[in-house]
Parts: structure tokens; sequence; C-alpha cells
């Protein structure tokens, strides 16, 4: 086994591919229902499936906070972002009672 710098790299980069290849694959996805429904209805059905899947891991991973519970949210957020931020840089502004996050990619 390799010492864990070296794995934490390699899977770091993995990581970074299979997101790209997500990306990849939602090229294909619009492109072929562009050819077939025309890009408006595209867009829409693409658009309408992602915010979806959203919703499905938002239910899960935010289910125990309350609606005014936006800092926690926030840093929750912040906690699962893949490769501990590194995939998505973010410059964060946090209050006592708020936070504010811009994803840098």
């Amino acid at each position: 086994m390799t010492d864990p710098e070296t794995r934490a790299e390699k899977l770091s980069r993995e990581l970074d591919s299979a997101f790209r290849n997500r990306a990849d694959l939602y090229r294909l996805f619009l492109e072929e229902l562009t050819g077939e429904l025309g890009a408006e209805r595209a867009e829409t059905i693409m658009i309408r499936a992602i915010e979806q899947r959203g919703k499905e891991v938002a239910a899960t991973a935010f289910a125990s906070f309350g609606a005014n519970d936006a800092r926690a949210i926030g840093e929750a957020f912040l906690a699962i972002s893949p490769d501990g931020g590194l995939m998505y840089p973010t410059d964060v502004k946090r209050g006592d009672d708020r936070i504010a996050f811009n994803v840098a990619r």
C-alpha cells in the first residue's frame, strides 16, 4: 500500500476525473435531447432532472435543519464539499447569524 499522502493525491485526481466524466455525460445527454426535442425543451428537462437530484440530496443531508438555520446549513454544505473543499474552492463570509459563499470553480 502506498503512503497516505500519495493515496490521498491519487484519490483526489480520481474524484476530479469522476466529476469531469459526469459533466461529459450531462453534455452528451443535452446534445441528444436537443437533437430530439430542441434546445429549449432539452434544457428544461435537464434543469428539472438536476434540480430533482439536488432536492433528493438536500432532503437527506440537510433534513435536521429548520427554516432559520441558514448559517448552520451553509456550514454543513461546506463541511461536505468534495476533497475537503479543494474541488470547489469557496470565498466564505461569515456573520453571527449568516453565511455567504461564492464557489470559485
